[in-house]
């Protein structure tokens, strides 16, 4: 299959390295410093000890590449609505395309049903770029569960975390079968979730209430967890995520405690949102905190805790 990957930072670089590895073929977009240092010498990528070497194509026009069967969005949520003109030469009538992204995603309401179908969250698409772009029936939603950083272009450290959960965004699509294929192939766990969106929720409950709050705390999980009165603020932040998500009808089961615990075992991970910080990077404020409250307002459901996050936020962002 033709594969290619938009965005070579962590997350889409661990996924060019892996298909590359196991003899695909993907080719990689990128552009400046990243395709600079990709040309010269492939990525180098820490994982299980010793470093790792693979060498995909790289372009910085998307129309070198051609039409794909799949293309993998790893930009970040905020770089999305901008990026069309990356997506659109790779784009055919058949193309699959995987939006590796964090956060609540524009493609949320689309094929949903209910009194909610067809709106668009202005906080995620505000001129409706991607809304008219893309067609559901080739979006398969991607919840990645990968804890790579990019200490340098084309440098990875990939300690842990091999899976993706993927799914159709239009239930009568059928898609997502197919895209898991060359991915299961190049080594990762993929799980074929029949409702994405339930998915999307069970990461969405720890990134928009611990990412914040890493950034605020200038630590990784373990200094948030040490510090009670953090605890309890992502544990309400966590709190205000589910009861949005049980708003537009998503059914999946979150213990909140018992997801906390559990966050213990990454020790003092970074979150990507204090990696991007700490980076001089935009961070993903957008999809994680904004599009929630956005759709707080939609609802009827309130987000003081979320609010106050906002509000701390903007003076870092």
């Amino acid at each position: 299959m033709r594969i290619a990957i938009v965005g070579a930072g962590s997350i889409g670089g661990a996924v060019a390295h892996a298909l590359a590895l196991t003899g695909h073929d993907p080719v990689v977009v990128a552009r400046g410093a990243t395709k600079t240092a990709l040309e010269r010498d492939g990525f180098t990528v820490t994982r299980a000890g010793r470093n790792e070497k693979s060498a995909p194509r790289v372009v910085a026009d998307p129309a070198e590449a051609g039409i794909q069967d799949i293309v993998i969005g790893a930009l970040k949520a905020h770089d999305w609505p901008g990026a069309v003109n990356l997506f659109a030469p790779l784009m055919g009538p058949d193309t699959l395309v995987l939006p590796a992204i964090n956060g609540l995603p524009w493609w949320y309401f689309q094929k949903l049903g209910g009194k909610l179908d067809g709106t668009r969250l202005a906080t995620v698409d505000p001129a409706g770029a991607l809304s008219e772009f893309f067609d559901p029936a080739r979006i398969v939603g991607t919840v990645v569960y990968m804890a790579v950083s990019r200490p340098a272009p084309g440098h990875l450290a990939w300690p842990t975390g091999e899976r993706l959960v993927i799914g159709d965004v239009d239930p009568a699509a059928g898609n997502a079968a197919r895209a898991a294929v060359p991915l299961r192939a190049a080594g990762l766990n993929v799980e074929v979730a029949p409702d994405i969106r339930n998915a999307m929720w069970l990461k969405l409950v720890n990134n928009a209430s611990f990412n914040p709050i890493s950034v605020l705390a200038r630590g990784g999980v373990a200094t948030i967890l040490a510090n009670p009165e953090l605890r309890a603020m992502g544990s309400a932040a966590m709190r205000e995520i589910v009861d949005l998500s049980q708003a537009v009808g998503c059914k999946a089961e979150v213990d909140i405690e018992a997801r906390i615990e559990s966050m213990n075992r990454l020790g003092d991970f970074k979150s990507s949102m204090l990696q991007d910080f700490e980076a001089g990077r935009p961070m993903e404020i957008g999809p994680l905190i904004e599009a929630p409250r956005e759709l707080g307002r939609l609802t009827g459901i309130a987000t003081p805790v979320l609010d106050e996050l906002s509000a701390r936020m903007a003076a870092y962002a």
